[in-house]
């Protein structure tokens, strides 16, 4: 499912919950860690979490797993998506942020 046609982001369709299961079945077999952290990810109280929080529950030293994991994730499904956002023509905005209690 390819969206728009050298479009902003803004203009393009966001996929529907029925796109991301056909696009999720289209992965199988997914890795069972894939499979894992998302279950846990379901789990999590208001379906919310955080990569530290998810490291945890699949037993990684940090959060870099989580990050690692779940990027790779995100690029098979953007590939069922058609979309590569190396390929955007569009301003990409890079955070990066540290927090303590």
């Amino acid at each position: 499912m390819a969206t728009g046609s050298g479009k902003s982001s803004a203009n393009k369709r966001i996929p529907s919950a029925a796109d991301y299961t056909r696009a999720l079945r289209s992965l199988v077999p997914l890795p069972p860690i894939y499979v894992a952290m998302m279950q846990s990810h379901y789990r999590a109280p208001a379906r919310t979490t955080t990569a530290g929080a998810l490291a945890k529950a699949m037993g990684f030293k940090n959060y870099g797993g989580a990050n690692l994991h779940y990027g790779q994730l995100a690029g098979l499904l953007g590939n069922q998506f058609g979309w590569n956002p190396h390929k955007e023509d569009e301003v990409k905005v890079a955070v990066l942020a540290t927090a303590k209690n």
